[in-house]
């Protein structure tokens, strides 16, 4: 998940992410600006981020095992009882079938939230925010069950089978709608002002957790393969029971169509805040109901008009989303980071997941440490306005990412692969910085859809990364050169850059 950091004080989307030192609001108590935080809503929050953690470390403590699990499964199918399962990191047959099953998993297991994100977004608006995080926690518990069960009796089903796991994401939407969820809750219980903060303090919990599992999953993973599997899977069951405990957050619906964006005459028409009447379609004439069938449809006819709109008015904004869309392509070379240390130096799985807790750590020094020193470094010795300075930020954190991945493509050693790794990690704040000037770029009202739209891209990007980059690390080992993922990541950072340079702020 990601975090936005906005200034505290008089807060909104529009403000840029990191705020100046000098700024008023950083300077006067929190008391004397900010509305009361109520206790209640304080514990809920705290119990979003225990769960969040929770959920987080039951996924990193899988994930690292199941790439041994799924990669010793291959290589007996492909190599028979002739192979040693300890020369399977040495084989290009085995090692390709693994990136072509990971890449498509990764998009499979996206497909169902782009398709759905929609619809459950309504009836989490309508029916309620809870219902819609308990079917999202039931479907990954579902999904992981299926999974699970083809590797366990892989001697009776094909290892290819996982793919049908991505199919139980239908019921709650995976991760994009499960993200979205847990951010409307949290935007439901948190005063404005301290929006930004939790979401950050969020963000660092999920980063702790996946810090703390990974190298116990390393650690487990030597004593017994299945042992951070099972309890990876158990640890979702208490994640399900904290999701059913937390109170439902979602506005009470008002009686009054004037609190919407429109409201109805008495000839059955929509009025608009200017006054403008438009047709009604949602049923009868008089005051009528909405159905869910309905509201999707003028949503999705609506946003494309705006998505549209933001194209065609703002050069800067379409250059900017699509630096989003390469750089999202260019980040998921991260995918393949462990297969890539266990072919290139002959590590064991439990020794590429300390890469993980590598890069957690550095992220988590990153957002909490020097991104805050970075920006108040820059506003105290520099000229530059906050939005220069974002841009100057994310032009850096680019090069970053840009520099790294280049690096870890061309490493010959693991102390290099290593340096490359810090590097491109100390890039990621490259999304939280570039949401900041998107937002500065548009009008208020066209903000959310802007948001969405980034949020769109990003998705489109990771499903066809999987794919991609799976093509291109099965092209690296047929021509000996298993670091070609990462030129090609290192590529689109590359043209990200470029445009990041080609882009002129506003002067006013």
């Amino acid at each position: 998940m990601e975090s936005m950091n906005a200034p505290s004080g008089r807060a909104s989307e529009a403000t840029p992410l990191l705020a100046e030192a000098g700024d008023d609001a950083l300077t006067e108590s929190p008391k004397l600006v900010s509305p009361v935080f109520p206790r209640k809503n304080l514990v809920t929050v705290a119990s979003i981020m225990g769960m969040l953690a929770l959920f987080e470390m039951a996924s990193a403590l899988q994930s690292i095992p199941l790439n041994q699990v799924v990669e010793d499964i291959i290589c007996r199918n492909i190599a028979g009882t002739g192979l040693p399962l300890g020369d399977c990191g040495e084989n290009t047959k085995v090692q390709a079938e693994l990136a072509f099953l990971r890449g498509w998993q990764l998009t499979l297991d996206l497909l169902p939230g782009l398709l759905t994100a929609v619809p459950y977004g309504y009836i989490a608006d309508k029916h309620g925010r809870k219902t819609m995080l308990v079917l999202s926690v039931v479907g990954t518990m579902l999904t992981q069950l299926i999974y699970l069960t083809v590797c366990w009796r892989s001697d009776v089903l094909p290892i290819r089978m996982t793919w049908l796991s991505s199919a139980a994401m239908f019921l709650g939407g995976g991760p994009v709608v499960l993200n979205g969820i847990i951010f409307s809750i949290l935007a439901d219980l948190t005063p404005e002002v301290y929006r930004s903060n939790v979401f950050l303090y969020v963000g660092a919990s999920v980063l702790l957790g996946e810090l703390i599992s990974s190298s116990l999953a390393s650690t487990l993973m030597q004593t017994n393969l299945w042992l951070p599997i099972f309890i990876g899977a158990g640890l979702l069951f208490p994640v399900l029971l904290m999701s059913l405990a937390l109170p439902e957050t979602r506005p009470p619906v008002t009686s009054d169509l004037a609190a919407d964006s429109f409201s109805q005459d008495n000839n059955g028409h929509a009025s608009t805040a200017g006054g403008a009447s438009i047709p009604n379609s949602y049923g009868e004439s008089g005051q009528q109901k909405k159905t869910a069938w309905s509201s999707v449809r003028n949503s999705l006819k609506a946003a494309g008009t705006a998505t549209v709109f933001l194209f065609e008015v703002n050069g800067h904004v379409t250059l900017l989303l699509i630096t989003l869309l390469t750089s999202t392509l260019g980040r998921n070379a991260q995918e393949v980071l462990l297969q890539f240390a266990r072919k290139q130096y002959d590590w064991t799985w439990a020794q590429a997941g300390y890469l993980v807790t590598l890069k957690s750590f550095v992220l988590l020094l990153l957002l909490l440490v020097l991104l805050p020193a970075a920006s108040y470094a820059i506003t105290r010795w520099t000229a530059r306005t906050a939005l220069q300075r974002d841009l100057w930020l994310t032009q850096m954190s680019c090069a970053g990412m840009l520099v790294g991945t280049a690096v870890i493509g061309l490493s010959r050693n693991p102390v290099t692969m290593i340096t490359g790794v810090v590097l491109y990690c100390l890039g990621n704040g490259y999304t939280l910085l570039l949401r900041s000037l998107l937002a500065a770029l548009v009008e208020p009202s066209h903000l959310s859809t802007l948001l969405n739209t980034a949020g769109i891209l990003e998705s489109l990007g990771i499903v066809v990364a999987g794919p991609l980059l799976a093509a291109a690390f099965r092209a690296g080992l047929n021509i000996h050169f298993v670091g070609l993922p990462f030129l090609v990541a290192t590529a689109l950072f590359a043209l990200a850059m470029v445009v990041l340079v080609l882009v002129r702020l506003p002067t006013a």
